[in-house]
């Protein structure tokens, strides 16, 4: 009986070390075994391609961005034509840890209901699935820019607000001169649904964040807490009552952001995946085939050291204009440095000293196993 119990214990012991160092692969197999078709049932309910050709602009026609602020230069984008086409999965179709590069446009929206409202979140995110490696461009949502098929100039964050999610997509493709491949856009009501499901995230809140208004001042979130819940976070990645403004809370996003993916990743989360996968379909639209989804939660859970660089785009504040109106103005030595950045991480072929040469080392979110 007793050499009964040593032979229990240690195949208990076996279990748990092989857990240990072999952590990546038991999540990739419980993943597979248990949810994987559930999400890609689910993640049907959120596909929602945008399959229409489009001609950004007219074959002679230029875009000169007058920018009406002291010291910012003025430059050119020419036109192209993008295409829009929905693609079958063929049978002999590569995986996706050989696919190229790719643009996926991240939308926040700040909408109730069925009400369409603005993008509270822009962030252009450039995906290496061969070497695990994802770009977060966030661009303030006051970027004086052109949106296709409208007069004059405006704050990137109206382009969905006038035309959804294709004149947003448009409107960044236009900007950057680039091809996105795929959109995202989540509902903020169901990002807080998100993080309670996970049983909160932690954040680097080191004091309370406090708003100030007419009646006084508000604690909006409290600083120095283990873990926040879905109604902190979502204050956290809105607040911008303090020196940095729209800026700082770009950077809150950012960090709310890996902050998820970090939660999602823990073994001990597992068993709330399938609440998880409830509540993403049905707050999260996207083109992205439900497989192509599926097959990069694989792989990312696979990997042993999938890195997230982070940025976002500079403009320089001014109301310099007849209207009066705040807009953040994008100079060509900013915009070039962007520009570059974004077709360096979408050339398959460019080293990795080359991708993270923009970025302090300390902007480089490795995400946790």
């Amino acid at each position: 009986m007793k050499k009964k119990y040593i032979y229990i214990l240690s195949a208990v012991l076996l279990v748990f070390i092989s857990s240990y160092f072999l952590k990546n692969t038991i999540k990739f197999m419980a993943f597979n075994w248990f949810f994987a078709q559930h999400l890609e049932e689910k993640l049907e309910q959120s596909y929602e391609p945008l399959t229409e050709s489009k001609n950004i602009l007219k074959s002679n026609e230029n875009v000169t961005y007058q920018l009406n602020n002291p010291g910012i230069i003025n430059f050119q984008l020419f036109p192209r034509t993008v295409q829009l086409k929905k693609e079958k999965k063929e049978e002999n179709e590569t995986t996706i840890e050989n696919t190229k590069p790719f643009a996926m446009l991240l939308l926040g929206e700040d909408a109730r209901g069925k009400e369409q409202g603005r993008s509270d979140s822009i962030i252009l995110s450039i995906i290496r699935p061969s070497d695990l490696k994802v770009l977060l461009l966030s661009i303030p949502r006051d970027t004086y820019v052109k949106i296709p098929g409208r007069r004059g100039k405006d704050k990137i964050n109206h382009a969905f607000a006038f035309g959804g999610v294709k004149l947003a997509k448009d409107t960044v493709e236009h900007f950057f001169d680039i091809s996105i491949h795929n959109y995202a856009k989540i509902n903020f009501y169901g990002f807080k649904q998100l993080v309670n499901a996970l049983g909160g995230i932690s954040l680097a809140v080191e004091k309370d964040l406090i708003k100030y208004t007419y009646s006084g001042a508000e604690i909006i979130v409290v600083g120095g807490k283990e873990s926040y819940n879905g109604e902190e976070a979502l204050q956290f990645a809105r607040f911008r009552s303090d020196s940095q403004g729209d800026f700082g809370r770009m950077e809150r996003h950012q960090e709310v952001l890996i902050a998820i993916i970090e939660e999602a990743k823990k073994p001990s989360n597992i068993t709330k995946l399938f609440d998880v996968i409830e509540i993403i379909g049905e707050n999260l639209k996207t083109d992205m085939k439900p497989y192509m989804i599926k097959e990069l939660a694989n792989l990312y859970l696979k990997s042993e050291n999938p890195q997230i660089q982070t940025y976002t785009l500079k403009g320089i504040p001014s109301n310099n204009n007849p209207q009066k109106i705040w807009y953040d103005y994008v100079n060509e030595t900013e915009y070039t440095k962007v520009k570059t950045m974004i077709d360096e991480w979408l050339n398959s072929d460019t080293s990795e000293d080359e991708l993270i040469k923009y970025f302090k080392e300390e902007k480089v979110s490795p995400v946790s196993q």
